[in-house]
């Protein structure tokens, strides 16, 4: 606004076109990286190139182009529902001044399989004398690992003798006996192991 007035005038006022402030562009940036495997299990993280000064991000995880919900940070653990799924990542930056940015990149392949990581091997407990009961032990597991159990007699399996128990038999009597144990999760590939063998006397 321009105000002109002169002694004994009347007062001018003059008004300019109104100009429009918009706000700045992050011109040119470079995509996030994402780095990791894609197994079930395993985590997947981010990687930026700098912005420019002050700019802050939020981030979102994507299963085959679809929001993960509840995950909003730089990495991201695949679960058994990314199974068999491509994994992307928005991340959008902010600054003050400037009009937001979101850009998106997404993972090399499909997430596969994660692996079961035992301990160790089964350990069976117990008496060895008949009527005695022996009790397999599945050794140290991740959280979350189910079990299955297959008692074996000289390396064979005991037709329906799948329970984590096996009562000392008469027929055992010289043989050996040992129990497999199959550990499974959701999303993982199942292994098997097999316990040391005791002699039955």
């Amino acid at each position: 606004m321009v105000v002109g007035s002169k002694k004994s005038s009347t007062t001018i006022f003059r008004f300019s076109q109104p100009v429009k402030i918009t706000a700045a562009q992050f011109g040119n940036v470079t995509l996030p990286k994402i780095t990791g495997t894609n197994k079930v299990g395993l985590k997947l993280t981010t990687t930026l190139k700098p912005w420019l000064t002050g700019t802050t991000f939020s981030y979102t995880w994507l299963r085959n182009g679809n929001p993960i919900a509840g995950v909003n940070t730089s990495s991201y653990q695949l679960v058994a529902d990314d199974l068999s799924t491509v994994i992307g990542l928005t991340v959008c930056g902010s600054k003050q001044y400037y009009q937001d940015l979101c850009v998106t990149t997404t993972s090399t392949g499909t997430v596969s399989l994660g692996v079961i990581t035992p301990v160790g091997k089964p350990a069976i407990a117990g008496n060895t004398t008949i009527g005695s009961t022996l009790q397999a032990s599945p050794g140290k597991w991740q959280t979350g690992v189910s079990f299955s159990y297959q008692w074996l007699l000289d390396g064979k399996p005991v037709i329906g003798d799948v329970a984590s128990s096996h009562k000392v038999l008469k027929t055992d009597k010289g043989h050996s006996l040992s129990v497999q144990v199959t550990g499974t999760i959701a999303g993982f590939q199942s292994i098997t192991k097999v316990s040391s063998a005791k002699r039955i006397p």
